[in-house]
C-alpha cells in the first residue's frame, strides 16, 4: 500500500493531488472539490470524465466531485428550521437549487489533514469549514471527507459533518463509472439496489410522489441488466 501527495499549480490556484495505490488499484485524488480524479484497476480506467487536470477541476459536471452541503435538489423559494425560514436562489434549475449552491463543496479547496498507511490498507482525510451564511446554509459547518483504500480491492469513503448551529447537511461523492473499456455506454453493466422505493419526479424536478419499485423499470433488488431495463423505462 501507498501513499503519495504532490502539490500542484492549476487555473484554479495550488492544490493537492493524492494518490493511493494498492497492488491492483490506483486511486487519484485532488484537494479541490475532496475529489475523485481517475480510479485505475489492473491498469483499466473505471471512470468518466475529463481526463486533463484542468477541465476536470473546472467542469460543472461534478465529476467526482464531493457535493455539499445538501446534494441533490432544494426547491425554491425556501425551507424551514425550528420557526426560521432561509431563502432558497434557483441554481441549476428554476425552480430548484441544485448541489449545494453556485459555489458548493465541489468548488472548495480542502485541506489535507491527515493520512495514515498499513500493510492492509491505505487513507487520506481532507477538511474544508463551511462558513455560517454560506451560499444561505446556517451555521459554521466543518466537514471531514476520508478515503480509505484498502487491499480487498474496496474504496470507502467516510463522513464527518459538524455543524454549530442547526442546519441542512447532505453528503456524496459524484463518480460517473463505466466499467467496459470501450466506453461507449452503460447497457452491458448489471445493477442491484437494495431499495424498495423511488422517488418519481416531473420535469422541473420537483417530487410527484414515493413509488414502489415492485413491477417497475427501478426495481433492481435483483441482479439487472441496465440495458434491459433503460429500454422498459
Amino acid at each position: 500500500m501507498k501513499v503519495i501527495r504532490k502539490q500542484l499549480e492549476t487555473e484554479v490556484g495550488v492544490i493537492e493531488m493524492v494518490t493511493l495505490k494498492s497492488r491492483d488499484v490506483c486511486v487519484e485524488l485532488t484537494s479541490y472539490g475532496a475529489a475523485i480524479y481517475q480510479i485505475h484497476m489492473n491498469n483499466h480506467d473505471l471512470l468518466v470524465g475529463p481526463k486533463d487536470l484542468n477541465a476536470f477541476l473546472t467542469s460543472k459536471g461534478y465529476y467526482g466531485k464531493t457535493i455539499g452541503r445538501v446534494s441533490g435538489r432544494l426547491v425554491v423559494p425556501s425551507y424551514q428550521i425550528d420557526d426560521k425560514t432561509y431563502k432558497v436562489e434557483p441554481v441549476g434549475a428554476k425552480k430548484t437549487n441544485l448541489h449545494g449552491g453556485k459555489v458548493g463543496f465541489s468548488f472548495k479547496n480542502f485541506e489535507i489533514i491527515g493520512e495514515e498507511l498499513s500493510p492492509e490498507a491505505c487513507s487520506v482525510s481532507m477538511k474544508y469549514v463551511s462558513a455560517d451564511g454560506e451560499e444561505n446554509f446556517p451555521g459554521e459547518l466543518t466537514l471531514i471527507v476520508t478515503y480509505t483504500l484498502n487491499d480487498q480491492k474496496e474504496l470507502r469513503i467516510d463522513y464527518d459533518a459538524v455543524s454549530n448551529k442547526d442546519t441542512l447537511c447532505n453528503i456524496t461523492c459524484h463518480p460517473y463509472f463505466n466499467f467496459q473499456k470501450n466506453k461507449t455506454n452503460i447497457n452491458q453493466h448489471s445493477l442491484k439496489v437494495h431499495a424498495d422505493h423511488y422517488l418519481n419526479i416531473d420535469q422541473d424536478f420537483l417530487l410527484i410522489s414515493k413509488d414502489q419499485v415492485k413491477n417497475t423499470p427501478y426495481d433492481f433488488n435483483t441482479e439487472m441488466n441496465l440495458g434491459d431495463q433503460i429500454k422498459r423505462v
